[in-house]
């Protein structure tokens, strides 16, 4: 008994713990859930799409009294609504970001008694519950004579007496933006007046200056009269690059103004007005304040001028940080020059020219310098490690939308403050896309401020070191470009249809069909009807619209084309592949190239197929709309899309899938059966063209797909070749789409997982017979291999900074000269080699590769010449073996992250190559291209042997090079000895067995350099 009862007892006490420990958890359970309600309120948002109960919120009248208080604003003013609980803060905060303090201005409403110019309320109608609050926000813009308010109210509401009331506002944002204004008392006389800045000095021996102030704040200066203006870069190779574009090493004169911006707490260091006499004349302030006028609405993209969303006007910002300088001075052509010294920048200093154009409507922005002033001393460590990004975008999820007239898009962006706490964060977005709204991760409407291609977000609380969250943008624009136009302002749906001689039915159901579509485009089909004999025989023609670009492009001496089924049809207008990526940023971006997963819906017009980076995960249709989710689990640059009609074709490759996309219009086939023969007419069989074709015309877009499966068949040869190059193939797919003939699109940047490619590869020799020379009738091999190595040069390793472009672009373009070697040989790529070579002669004198685009548009031309060539010396003095371990040591460094100059250069230096300083100095950081002058004398020995002695002359550009020396002893005996030259006259001699038949110095063109023999 003794011993059941223990047993008993133990079983008791056994499932007394149980029991305990799972109240224990479950106590920690409830108290973390607490905890995180408290640190991450939740949010649901009420919207049109998320069906709540009817008797817990009524969305529509919580509308329609957002709907009341806006109107009674607009009516009456703002002091015609009241809430039962008010919470404002009338603080502006301008957030420094050198040391986070905050700047701000204190605003006093009572005191504000200016008549309102302007008023506008923004109502993003996006009515939220969070913790058992229902919120929604208006945005209210006001506008006075000489300053503007903005006020973001987040507005309590609540179910009372079965109506919803607003019972307490909260004043989340305020915002006083000043037009920047010369007082009557700020004017003064300059005598003998000094101002210096890293590499700008100014000097004034009589004028005048006035001070312009935002509100009470001193921001801008003018200085009117005999203006001694110098700036002389201390970096050589910014001082060369001025002394290309001007002529000179530094750029001076007198000028009769300067206009200044700075930051307020500067302007004691930069002149002590207190020490100055005033000038009373009105004039000079009426002059001063024209001046300043046409500044400020001519700055750009400086952080200073603003266009605020929903106002009349465009207003200035103060300079946030501190020792911010802006200086400009005209000449005499009315082209300001700008000298800019911006501390937060990775470049802080920055000279140029705001040049009109031909028609005086806008400016260009001309840069001649910019450069770190923190690395004067060793200006090629400038930039050469990753830079410091204030926040890291981890995610996207993208939904952009084909409209009749361009693109709307949503942009959620997920990011992590990587700095100091944050009041506003700053975006790069594309100047011609009009930004909507700006929510945060609770769904909250946020103030924003365009400035040219970039936008202001001041955050409504705080964002603290190592926070993670999110802002979603929404936008729209007419940015999708094809054949380097932009799409053109479309027909929309529902325009009158005129059919002839067709029943009403076909009428009925045509009208029916055109006025539930967006219209992109017209064209006329005329269709034969067979009847039993030819007298039932009838022709119907009937105006269609469909989606495309208006341009025509059947030549007009085209006019019938026979399809072979029984119609025939005339196109007026072509469908093409459009695009979205190449000149602008699409999507808020924040650093250089910064990466990021992507999750896109995409969403095109029918018949249209969309094409984006990631993998498909599935497609459907909605409306009129062919849509598809798109997925990319790695992190990438720039993501993009296209679409446009499409045949696929599938290829296999043990990397990826591999897809090739052809445009899929109803076109005639000009593929003859003979290479070159003439087009003429074509038998009148079934899926044969009947007609003729004036090839004078030389259009492109006439032809259909013909070369699909050597496409397919040699990309899966690039992708087998640089798989071994740069290792295994970094995306689950590859698509190649076709691209419009004679587009302008940016090769530079190729999305992740899909490449645009043009027309050229997608025809047969004998197409290219008719629209080009006989000469040019070759697959470009080198073409497609240039493109697909940037998967791996772009997206793999991307670049650190602008300077570091050149590496990836040279290298991209050489690695397609590896695969044209591959291919067609030796010879050929020699003849290619030559291409590249003359092109790099051609245009070193643009300026130094490290330059990057800065150059221009000439930049293209310079990589694709001298940077090439500089892959293909590195390749010549290291070999094959060590050339290409030198390239995977780059790309498994540096995977998915991006690299520098430097870091390219430690890629081969760590195989064996010690020091390559001297090579990249000569080539990547200078210009000029040697001239060798060589000679050899042999003279014979006692003991019938030689000594050849030989003699190297260099003139102009004097390099350090490894030069090979050819020895033939017979036709195809021979033998090579590397010479170093170094100086501007090198001799050297060694001895030889054998007197040799002829002597080569670097016959196959080791060196990019003009050699002449003496012998």
């Amino acid at each position: 008994m003794q011993t059941k009862y223990s047993d008993n007892n133990y079983k008791r006490c056994y499932f007394f713990k149980i029991f305990v420990l799972i109240s224990v958890f479950f106590l920690f359970g409830l108290l973390a859930a607490v905890n995180s309600k408290e640190t991450e309120p939740e949010t649901t948002v009420l919207s049109k799409t998320q069906e709540q109960p009817s008797s817990q919120f009524d969305i529509q009248a919580i509308k329609e009294c957002l709907n009341q208080i806006i109107q009674m604003i607009q009516s009456k003013g703002l002091k015609s609504v009241s809430f039962e609980k008010d919470v404002s803060s009338p603080r502006i905060f301008f957030t420094s970001e050198v040391d986070q303090e905050a700047y701000s201005i204190v605003v006093d409403v009572k005191e504000k008694v200016d008549k309102i110019s302007h008023l506008h309320i923004d109502n993003p109608e996006n009515i939220r519950f969070i913790n058992g609050e229902v919120l929604a926000n208006i945005i209210i813009y006001i506008e006075y004579d000489q300053h503007a308010d903005i006020q973001n109210w987040e507005i309590v509401f609540q179910k009372r007496n079965q109506s919803w009331q607003a019972i307490e506002r909260r004043i989340i944002q305020y915002y006083s933006l000043y037009k920047i204004t010369v007082q009557p008392g700020d004017i003064y006389k300059l005598k003998d007046f000094d101002l210096s800045a890293d590499s700008v000095k100014v000097h004034v021996k009589d004028g005048i200056l006035a001070i312009g102030s935002a509100g009470n704040i001193p921001t801008a200066g003018i200085i009117m009269g005999n203006v001694e203006f110098d700036f002389a870069p201390n970096i050589r190779m910014e001082a060369d690059v001025l002394q290309r574009i001007i002529g000179s090493p530094e750029y001076q004169g007198t000028f009769k103004a300067l206009y200044m911006r700075f930051y307020p707490e500067d302007l004691t260091s930069l002149v002590d007005v207190s020490k100055l006499e005033s000038e009373p004349s009105k004039n000079w302030r009426d002059r001063a304040q024209a001046i300043l006028d046409e500044r400020e609405s001519a700055i750009d993209d400086l952080d200073l001028r603003i266009k605020s969303a929903h106002m009349s006007n465009d207003w200035s910002f103060v300079p946030r940080n501190k020792t911010y300088l802006l200086l400009e001075v005209m000449d005499i052509n009315q082209y300001w020059k700008t000298y800019i010294h911006d501390p937060i920048k990775d470049e802080q200093v920055w000279f140029g020219q705001h040049k009109w154009n031909i028609l005086a409507t806008s400016s260009v922005k001309e840069t001649w310098c910019r450069y770190s002033c923190l690395h004067q001393e060793n200006p090629k460590s400038e930039l050469q490690h990753p830079q410091k990004e204030i926040i890291d975008i981890q995610h996207y999820s993208l939904a952009p939308q084909v409209a009749s007239d361009g693109l709307i898009c949503s942009a959620t962006v997920d990011f992590t403050n990587r700095g100091e706490m944050r009041k506003e964060l700053e975006f790069t977005l594309y100047r011609e896309l009009e930004t909507l709204s700006v929510l945060d991760e609770t769904n909250r409407a946020l103030i924003f401020f365009p400035m040219g291609n970039h936008i202001l977000v001041p955050l409504a609380s705080v964002l603290e070191p190592q926070q993670k969250r999110s802002l979603t943008f929404l936008y729209r624009g007419n940015i999708l470009t094809s054949a380097g136009e932009k799409l053109q302002e479309l027909t929309n749906p529902g325009r009158e249809v005129d059919t002839i001689d067709s029943s009403s039915s076909t009428q009925e159901s045509t009208e029916n069909a055109i006025r539930n579509t967006d219209v992109l485009g017209t064209g006329e089909i005329r269709a034969n009807t067979q009847g039993d004999s030819s007298s039932d025989a009838q022709t119907t023609t009937t105006q269609v619209e469909f989606a495309g670009n208006l341009q025509p492009f059947w030549p007009e001496e085209f006019n019938e084309v026979g399809a072979g089924d029984g119609g025939d049809v005339l196109f007026r207008s072509s469908p093409q592949t459009f695009f979205d990526i190449g000149f602008f940023p699409w999507i808020p971006s924040h650093g250089y190239r910064d990466r990021a997963t992507v999750d896109m819906i995409l969403k095109v017009p029918q018949p249209f197929d969309g094409v984006s980076v990631g993998k498909k995960i599935k497609d459907w249709t909605e409306g009129f709309y062919n849509c598809s989710h798109w997925e990319e689990k790695t992190e990438i640059v720039q993501p993009a899309f296209c679409f446009g009609y499409f045949k696929t074709f599938k290829g296999d490759n043990e990397s990826t899938e591999l897809t090739v996309l052809g445009e899929d219009n109803i076109r005639a086939t000009l593929e003859s059966t003979n290479l070159g023969a003439p087009l003429g007419d074509r038998l009148n069989t079934p899926g044969n063209v009947t007609g003729s074709f004036n090839s004078s015309s030389r259009d492109s877009r006439l032809v259909f797909n013909r070369n699909e499966k050597r496409l397919l068949y040699e990309s899966n040869n690039v992708i087998n070749l640089f798989n071994e190059m740069f290792g295994k193939y970094p995306f689950e797919k590859l698509t190649l789409a076709q691209m419009p003939s004679n587009s302008r699109y940016n090769f530079n940047i190729v999305p992740a997982s899909y490449t645009l490619l043009p027309l050229s590869l997608f025809l047969s020799s004998a197409q290219k017979m008719q629209i080009d020379s006989p000469l040019s009738v070759r697959f470009n091999a080198d073409l497609l291999g240039a493109n697909l190595a940037k998967q791996w040069l772009g997206q793999l390793v991307g670049s650190n900074s602008y300077h570091d472009q050149w590496v990836l672009d040279s290298l991209a373009e050489y690695c397609g000269g590896i695969f044209l070697q591959a291919v067609f040989g030796d010879d050929e790529f020699k003849n290619w080699l030559k291409n590249i070579r003359k092109m790099a002669e051609k245009y070193d004198n643009i300026g130094p590769l490290f330059m990057g685009p800065r150059l221009g548009g000439k930049y293209v031309d310079l990589y694709r010449g001298k940077g090439v060539y500089i892959m293909h010396m590195l390749r010549m003095m290291m070999g094959d073996k060590y050339f290409i371990e030198a390239i995977q040591n780059f790309t498994r460094m540096h995977r998915f992250q991006n690299a520098s100059t430097d870091d390219f250069k430690k890629a081969f230096e760590i195989i064996g190559i010690t020091d390559l300083d001297y090579f990249f100095d000569q080539w990547v950081y200078s210009t000029g291209i040697p001239k060798f002058e060589f000679s050899y004398q042999i003279e014979k020995q006692k003991d019938d042997q030689f000594i050849f002695k030989g003699k190297v002359i260099q003139k102009g550009k004097i390099v350090k090079m490894p030069m090979p020396l050819w020895i033939y002893s017979s036709s195809n005996d021979k033998g090579k000895i590397i010479v170093w030259i170094e100086k501007p006259e090198e001799d050297f001699s060694f001895v030889i067995n054998k007197l040799p038949k002829k002597v080569t110095f670097d016959e196959f063109h080791w060196c990019l350099g003009d050699v002449t023999a003496q012998n």
